[in-house]
């Protein structure tokens, strides 16, 4: 079993989700939808291959990068030594071209 490992951006992620959860749904929602995000990290230390490679990333032809969905959004990682390296949590209705983009030129 590999760590998980959360980038700041990350870890920022899964703040600016709980809290724009609350706001908009309830403190329960946002709850139970960070409890699905540890779930998924934990499933992710077992098995960090049961990702698909990023679809815009692999018309690239970059396949390092995975993700695995959980509701309605999408968490991007790689593995790099021996751990798992979470770069990304959003909502799937983002523009995940730029998002990505930015987010990856910055590691």
């Amino acid at each position: 079993m590999k760590p998980v490992q959360l980038t700041g951006d990350a870890e920022n992620d899964l703040i600016d989700t709980h809290d724009y959860l609350v706001q908009t749904a309830s403190e329960a929602v946002a709850d139970s939808v960070l409890a699905q995000f540890e779930a998924l990290f934990s499933d992710l230390a077992e098995f960090p291959q049961s990702g698909r490679v990023v679809p815009e990333l692999d018309v690239l032809g970059i396949s390092e990068y995975r993700q695995l969905l959980t509701e309605n959004y999408r968490v991007i990682y790689a593995e790099i030594d021996s751990a798992i390296i979470v770069f990304l949590i959003a909502h799937q209705r983002r523009d995940f071209s730029t998002l990505l983009l930015k987010r990856l030129t910055r590691h």
